[in-house]
């Protein structure tokens, strides 16, 4: 896997004027395939939208804990613009970013997306509308999605999937991960987790009796390590360096905006 790095992508729209809306989305991203389709999706999005901007801060391969608190970090700094905190492994419709800043919440929205692993329906996105800071210091390196600040729970459908056609790599990682938050969490949130962890079953059974065993194996030497559980899964596909992402960047933005790519805390 490559070293860790940080990018922030921008395109500018040409006639807009400064005071235009603006949006600012972080993702994080550890290898998976879908990202590249996510990133396409963000510049149809922005084309069609009365956006004078966008800066996306893509976190690549840093610890699930760091990466959650540079990325709350830097909303907080562009506390002016609409705010939307992705995984790479989303997927959006070309109408989700304008369901998102049309919303009238002036408190973090939690939003549900379509889980592809359990084929239901999970909790996920988090938009965070202008002016709202994060409470962040209170993170934990098993639920850095645990602030503290403000919010409500949506059932406003908007679009978005979570691993569409996910790798065998992760939905093992899924499971893992699943498994401890629910040793981890408290009790009162440990019946949810079982239920994705038997949706996960239901939905990949072959996969997870045949792996079953490094699955087992790969828990028990996270929790006792307490390291991260993507360490174990790694995604086969290919991990893009810095400038394979910025070209991917500046190939799907037309002329008709000015884009910038910048690698910073390489």
């Amino acid at each position: 896997m490559n070293s860790n790095y940080t990018l922030v992508l921008s395109a500018k729209k040409k006639g807009l004027l400064r005071t235009s809306k603006k949006i600012s989305i972080g993702i994080l991203y550890t290898g998976e395939p879908q990202l590249t389709n996510l990133i396409e999706s963000l510049i149809v999005s922005f084309d069609k939208l009365n956006i004078s901007e966008i800066s996306i801060l893509l976190l690549v391969n840093h610890s699930n804990y760091e990466a959650h608190q540079k990325l709350y970090e830097w909303l907080n700094i562009k506390k002016a613009d609409y705010r939307v905190k992705l995984d790479a492994d989303m997927g959006i419709e070309d109408w989700t970013i304008n369901k998102l800043i049309n919303s009238t919440s002036r408190k973090r929205v939690i939003y549900p997306i379509l889980d592809c692993i359990t084929n239901s329906i999970i909790y996920g996105v988090h938009y965070i509308p202008p002016n709202h800071l994060i409470s962040y210091s209170n993170i934990s390196k098993r639920f850095p999605d645990k602030i503290d600040d403000p919010y409500t729970l949506s059932k406003e459908e908007i679009g978005i999937t979570h691993c569409y056609q996910p790798t065998k790599e992760q939905i093992l990682g899924y499971v893992l991960h699943r498994s401890l938050k629910l040793i981890d969490c408290p009790f009162r949130y440990k019946l949810g987790y079982i239920r994705l962890l038997l949706k996960s079953f239901t939905q990949n059974p072959m996969i997870l009796v045949i792996n079953a065993h490094v699955l087992l194996r790969s828990l028990v030497l996270c929790f006792l390590n307490k390291s991260r559980y993507k360490d174990y899964f790694k995604s086969k596909s290919n991990h893009y360096k810095e400038e394979d992402i910025c070209n991917l960047w500046k190939s799907y933005s037309d002329s008709s905006k000015l884009t910038h790519c910048e690698c910073i805390n390489s």
